[in-house]
């Protein structure tokens, strides 16, 4: 992912996996060393991302927050280098506020 790239990230938090691509993309964008926090709220979704993130060379570098969003992203300790939001739009707002406050330097 370009914008990984772009702003050197290495701490990256991701609310919604749902299909897992965009998150293994941004694994494969950051150094190693870098991490990528995840938030799902749909056990089944995290489950089965978590059989595409092993057999991924990066996939060592996702954590699965199974979940609400706006509870686990609290409970986070960022600062993070780039939050990528892809989950319910009614509560964008909501999760960018949280993220704001609790997990972006």
């Amino acid at each position: 992912m370009v914008i990984t790239e772009f702003v050197q990230t290495k701490k990256v938090l991701k609310i919604d996996i749902l299909t897992e691509y965009s998150a293994r993309a941004i694994t494969e964008a950051i150094p190693e060393g870098g991490s990528v926090t995840t938030c799902e709220i749909h056990e089944e979704s995290a489950a089965l991302a978590r059989q595409y993130f092993a057999r991924s060379p990066h996939g060592k570098k996702i954590s699965i927050h199974v979940g609400s969003a706006l509870k686990t992203i609290r409970e986070l300790s960022g600062p993070f280098d780039l939050v990528f939001i892809d989950a319910d739009m009614i509560n964008y707002v909501n999760y960018y506020r949280h993220a704001k406050i609790s997990a972006v330097a």
